[in-house]
């Protein structure tokens, strides 16, 4: 039986090792730019959702104000949640006469949730390119110039771009998260650049306006408490697999603040993982269930091995191997996000994100999705 265990641990770390190096392959590629044949920048509209964000909006407020990007050429939608905090009246106080800055308030009869709040929004939006990106960010001067000199390109249809958890002066708990989100995001590019798309961050991605009007109705996953991004790409990815690029770019980079508990990551997470059993893209299904296989197994050979320790030969192959896989794409990411310096976490974060990654799926599926006192029926 154990020799059984160890040949499955071995194959399962050869599909693993293939994957996780096809990802490495694209995040290290040369992207060939293609011909810019438009010179004016488009028109952006940015949406942001927001729900009780009134500690976050000020600063996001004046990035946004901040922007290096042509006068008249975007407009910034907030669109709310049904606040109930003093969020709406901050931002009314913060952008005052602008003219490019709007307020979007829903009346008490109608949807509540991020989705309804973004749609609000898009049957205001004016802008030949659709940004989302959300309320508790930070981001630089030249965030939306970066985005919309890609756009440029009138063959790109949807543009996905680098978030980053700030962990600056919050602890190893913050770096932890730092660090791991970084594997998710050399994910996203390395697969884009490839050729095939695997994930979206609704916080900073971007799609052309005709684009999200043809896809719109066909979207899954509406009932969703979250997955806005993953189901719009999957919708694009399907009309369009060639024209959807990762933006490699250090002033495309959106940082966003980590969770402040465990309780919060973990809830948090478990949102994310939840809305995995609506994806209907082969590729998404095939990389998803791979990466949760290796980890519960992972899981399930230490906890076998205090019965036997036969088990510890196909752990430590496993283990090993992941080890040895993951390190040259997140040192790669880490060495673009300019953050080589949390690398030290690596091995502890290895011992920890197996067990991370099983709590996780089992909150999704024993657990209703919560977001913003929200339950997911």
């Amino acid at each position: 039986m154990s020799t059984t265990i160890t040949l499955i641990a071995s194959l399962l770390a050869l599909a693993y090792s293939l994957l996780i190096g096809f990802f490495t392959v694209g995040w290290f590629k040369k992207t060939r730019r293609e011909s810019i044949l438009q010179t004016e920048y488009p028109f952006i509209s940015v949406i942001i959702p927001f729900r009780n964000e009134a500690p976050n909006l000020s600063l996001l407020i004046q990035n946004l104000k901040s922007q290096n990007y042509p006068a008249g050429k975007f407009e910034i939608l907030f669109s709310d949640d049904f606040s109930n905090d003093n969020s709406t009246e901050i931002i009314t106080k913060e952008i005052g006469e602008l003219l490019d800055f709007h307020l979007i308030q829903p009346h008490y009869n109608e949807k509540t949730g991020k989705k309804a709040a973004i749609e609000r929004a898009l049957k205001k939006a004016g802008g030949d390119i659709i940004v989302n990106s959300d309320a508790d960010c930070n981001l630089g001067p030249e965030w939306l110039k970066s985005i919309g000199y890609e756009f440029r390109d009138p063959k790109l249809q949807m543009l996905l771009a680098p978030v980053d958890i700030d962990e600056s002066g919050k602890g190893i708990f913050s770096g932890f998260q730092s660090l791991e989100f970084m594997s998710l995001i050399g994910s996203t590019g390395g697969s884009a650049n490839m050729g095939y798309p695997l994930m979206a961050n609704g916080a900073n991605m971007a799609i052309r306006m005709e684009t999200m009007l043809e896809i719109r109705e066909k979207l899954e996953g509406k009932k969703l408490l979250s997955g806005d991004d993953m189901f719009l790409l999957q919708a694009v990815k399907k009309l369009y697999p060639e024209k959807i690029k990762f933006l490699k770019n250090r002033k495309a980079i959106l940082k966003t603040k980590p969770a402040n508990t465990l309780k919060e990551f973990f809830l948090q997470r478990a949102r994310w993982s939840s809305k995995s059993t609506a994806y209907h893209d082969v590729f998404t299904i095939f990389a998803g269930s791979l990466v949760a296989t290796i980890n519960i197994l992972i899981v399930l050979l230490f906890l076998g091995s205090f019965l036997n320790t036969l088990f510890l030969k196909a752990l430590a192959i496993l283990w090993f191997i992941k080890l040895v896989t993951d390190f040259p794409l997140l040192a790669g990411v880490a060495r673009f996000m300019s953050k080589t310096k949390l690398l030290w976490l690596y091995v502890p974060l290895q011992f920890i994100y197996p067990f991370y990654v099983t709590t996780t799926l089992l909150l999704a599926v024993f657990t209703k999705t919560t977001w913003k006192d929200r339950v997911q029926n």
